[in-house]
């Protein structure tokens, strides 16, 4: 890894707000299910002590890189 990059600033960039549709308890995580719209879902896994419930917005983001200016 290239320790330069812990140093560079980041950019959060917002995908927007999605609902929970689904959420199943296992027993060592909750699966949750975000609709992204277009008939397109994200499954993922969450911890088990995660307060996720059908219907809450979550919110979607990355980061990336600022330039280097030389």
């Amino acid at each position: 890894m290239d320790h330069n990059l812990r140093h560079r600033r980041r950019y959060q960039l917002n995908l927007g707000k999605f609902p929970v549709i689904e959420v199943n308890e296992e027993p060592t995580c909750q699966i949750i299910v975000i609709d992204m719209q277009n008939k397109m879902y994200i499954r993922m896994g969450a911890p088990v002590n995660a307060d996720i419930r059908v219907g809450d917005l979550l919110t979607l983001y990355t980061e990336v890189l600022q330039k280097e200016s030389h």
